[in-house]
């Protein structure tokens, strides 16, 4: 294997046994049923102590590349009614089941594509939009080229869904692709 494909797999070797812990202890920071958020302490944190995207904190205005090679500011792509984030590794199917939970949503008329944003990590561009076509995604997913989530937010594992307000404060964290999700708990979200 080439030296690019090689750590490409070993990242996603990695991602994948952190995504297979953190469903085994079934992490959530701010529980949600049927829309309901608990104000529970955030267990992201225990088990990524560098994790800062924490209920109350600002969303940061990074920038993101685009799919075809264009940056943008992670709060330009928001919206102004606020978005859920989904931090997904390209690769993971933890991170492919909760974006098809996503796309099945939007295609049902129970969120628009401007409600949703997916931020894969240092992601090749060119990769960006095969993903989106071979998953049938209607919704953005932008590269963070520079890694600056992982690394200055501690996004380490994949999928993490942030909710983010119109004021750009995180609303609720959560790192589980196994949750539920319907249009009820997502409009919940977006209108806390």
């Amino acid at each position: 294997m080439a030296p690019n494909r090689l750590s490409r797999t070993l990242r996603h070797l990695l991602t994948a046994a952190v995504v297979i812990a953190a469903g085994f202890i079934g992490v959530y920071v701010g529980s949600a049923s049927r829309g309901v958020i608990d104000e529970k302490p955030p267990a992201l944190t225990d088990i990524f102590p560098n994790f800062k995207l924490t209920p109350g904190a600002s969303f940061p205005d990074l920038p993101l590349v685009t799919d075809e090679n264009t940056e943008v500011s992670s709060h330009s792509v928001l919206g102004s009614e606020g978005a859920i984030v989904i931090f997904v590794d390209l690769g993971c199917p933890p991170c492919e089941e909760l974006t098809g939970k996503f796309q099945a949503l939007i295609d049902a008329g129970g969120l628009r594509t401007d409600q949703i944003v997916g931020i894969g990590p240092t992601t090749p561009v060119d990769y960006l939009s095969g993903f989106n076509t071979t998953y049938g995604l209607t919704f953005p997913i932008y590269s963070d080229t520079g890694a600056r989530f992982m690394h200055e937010y501690g996004v380490q594992g994949y999928p993490i869904m942030v909710v983010v307000g119109p004021d750009h404060r995180i609303r609720h964290a959560l790192g589980d692709s196994r949750t539920p999700i319907d249009a009820e708990m997502v409009a919940a979200w977006l209108k806390l």
